[in-house]
């Protein structure tokens, strides 16, 4: 379970209203918001929430990393997010009803700090407004291209564009103008995440370092010749 719930200080708060979710509430909406919502932490491995459990909250991180994934009935896991400080998450599942359930887990991989927002509340404020609930299906519009994109990669792209793409875009995602990169999640979890066995994420990162295209040390990759992932990009596509 989550430590104790702790109310919001400015810098929490200050996160809530950077967020596209909430950039068209007033400050009487948004007090609101702050009144109904906490901060709890989370050491590596606790479980934010199970696949089955009620929902009575959506989740912005704050720090860390969360896992959002599922089980297979084979009982092997199919990692569907990684989700890294400022992003928000299962706020879509509270408009599936009062009883609605999350469909996925939630897990730590690290020490991470969770901004909590009631979802009922939240649901409330959007009766009040036409502006609101446009400005939220927009937002929502924009979250499900992106899973269609990565859906698109996952099925029509081969092992080999998916792990280019994806060290182009964690490059991105660490702002990072350098040719280092970082790997924040086991490689493991980075195979499950682009639907790929373990050893073929191996196998093709070893074929891309013969080719000095990266370079692997332990859990950093030098990008060596970015043009050429970016070119194994283009000719798959």
């Amino acid at each position: 379970m989550p430590a104790m719930p702790k109310s919001l200080n400015k810098n929490d708060f200050q996160i809530i209203i950077n967020l596209p979710l909430f950039g068209s509430l007033d400050p009487d909406q948004l007090q609101q918001v702050n009144l109904h919502s906490h901060k709890c932490t989370l050491k590596s491995g606790q479980f934010l929430f199970h696949q089955g459990d009620e929902c009575h909250e959506f989740f912005i991180l704050k720090s860390g990393i969360i896992k959002l994934f599922r089980l297979t009935l084979t009982g092997n896991e199919k990692v569907i997010e990684i989700i890294r400080p400022g992003q928000s998450f299962a706020e879509a599942i509270m408009f599936m009803g009062e009883n609605s359930k999350y469909p996925i887990h939630a897990v730590s991989l690290s020490h991470s700090e969770i901004i909590s927002v009631n979802a009922h509340h939240y649901r409330q404020i959007l009766s009040q407004s036409v502006e609101i609930c446009f400005n939220m299906m927009g937002y929502m519009s924009v979250r499900m291209h992106k899973l269609l994109e990565e859906v698109d990669r996952l099925t029509l792209h081969n092992a080999t564009f998916r792990i280019a793409n994806f060290l182009l875009e964690l490059q991105k995602t660490q702002n990072n103008h350098s040719n280092l990169i970082k790997l924040d999640i086991s490689k493991q979890v980075v195979a499950s995440q682009l639907a790929i066995k373990p050893e073929t994420f191996s196998r093709i990162l070893k074929q891309l370092s013969n080719k000095k295209i990266i370079l692997v040390k332990e859990n950093a990759i030098h990008l060596l010749d970015e043009p050429k992932l970016n070119e194994i990009i283009q000719n798959e596509v």
